[in-house]
């Protein structure tokens, strides 16, 4: 067996290994110095050998470097890898890019293979789309799947001011009470939308195959939040009458008040405000007496609060979920709107906009 003579004192190198082991975290430097201890303790190069999986010559190194170099000089190289498809000004540009409207690229969506395409275009570079999603992360984006909201098309934004002044003009009288209305569907085949599950998994939702759906005719007072549902077979001027007089028995009036009810520009409304409004037929004097009406300007659906109404009853009771009949679905959909039919403040609150101002409902 080899007698090495050190340069430096073994029991102050064996002082020094000891220390690092206790204190650093890199593994492949923590087990080079070990062996090394063990040597500087005693131990046989041969020996350790044996039981370490290292061979005598790379044990011999470790120590001879130890004492010639220190302990630093242990520690891994770190290897370089592959040089970067992609710089980090070319990174930084395809951020800003990503950033930008995908249309002036002629793409529809950025994702892994239209961020592929376009680096193989502007670049000369081949990247996977695996790795493109990569990329994408590593810019700082993430998968998320959007909210839609009711598309304003062309609003006429002079009509829009014009609604909101009428409207407030109409809170503030103390004998009106102003009411959104609008109609809406829920089909039984399921919606789906993002969840958090646990990592790894795969979740599956059974969905009912066919189109059935519940219709509602829906009124929210956004005043007190109460909301007052009826339940058309279809949508038409008739249907529409009907509900008006629906609406107005299951939530009476004073003496001196009167509704105000504001309406969307379906095709319906239109001849439904001929009859009762435009042309006074006799017979619709009883809704006259107890409904006035303002039309919403066009494309403006963002104006009915009601919308939120529909927006959080897919959220909480019909995403991801399954409904095994029509009439299964529609009993979950009563109970729910059921729940909102006296005054409260979710709906009160979620319902409010800077038009209204009134005061938080009373328990």
């Amino acid at each position: 067996m080899k007698t090495r003579r050190y340069i430096n004192d073994p029991e102050l190198l064996l002082s020094q290994g000891k220390k690092i082991v206790s204190q650093s975290s890199d593994a492949k430097f923590v087990h080079r110095v070990s062996m090394v201890n063990l040597i500087l303790s005693g131990m046989s190069p041969e020996e350790l050998s044996t039981y370490s999986g290292d061979s005598r010559r790379v044990l011999y190194n470790w120590i001879k470097k130890v004492d010639e170099q220190g302990w630093e000089s242990l520690k891994p190289i770190k290897q370089k890898g592959r040089t970067p498809t992609l710089s980090d000004d070319q990174i930084n540009e395809l951020k800003k890019v990503v950033e930008d409207d995908p249309e002036k690229y002629d793409y529809h969506v950025w994702d892994g293979p239209a961020l592929s395409e376009y680096i193989k275009n502007k670049y000369k570079k081949e990247l996977g789309v695996r790795a493109c999603q990569k990329l994408l992360h590593k810019m700082g984006f993430s998968l998320v799947r959007p909210q839609t909201y009711p598309s304003l098309e062309n609003p006429d934004n002079e009509a829009r001011e014009e609604f909101k002044k009428k409207l407030t003009e109409i809170a503030e009288k103390p004998d009106v009470i102003p009411v959104f209305q609008d109609e809406v569907h829920f089909q039984v085949q399921t919606s789906i939308t993002r969840k958090w599950v646990p990592k790894g998994s795969k979740p599956k939702v059974m969905s009912k195959p066919g189109k059935d759906n519940v219709s509602y005719s829906g009124y929210v007072i956004p005043e007190t939040g109460e909301l007052i549902m009826t339940e058309p077979n279809r949508f038409n001027y008739e249907t529409v009458i009907q509900s008006f007089r629906d609406f107005i028995n299951a939530r009476p009036l004073d003496d001196g008040q009167k509704y105000c009810i504001i309406l969307d520009n379906a095709p319906w409304y239109k001849k439904a405000i001929r009859l009762v409004w435009n042309e006074e037929s006799p017979e619709y004097a009883d809704i006259r007496t107890k409904l006035d009406y303002m039309c919403l300007p066009p494309y403006s659906p963002d104006l009915n609060p009601i919308e939120q109404v529909w927006r959080i009853a897919r959220r909480e009771k019909t995403h991801n979920r399954y409904f095994s009949s029509k009439s299964v679905l529609k009993d979950t959909m009563d109970e729910y709107f059921g729940s909102f039919s006296e005054p409260n403040e979710k709906l009160r609150s979620l319902c409010s906009f800077k038009c209204f101002h009134s005061e938080p409902v009373k328990a």
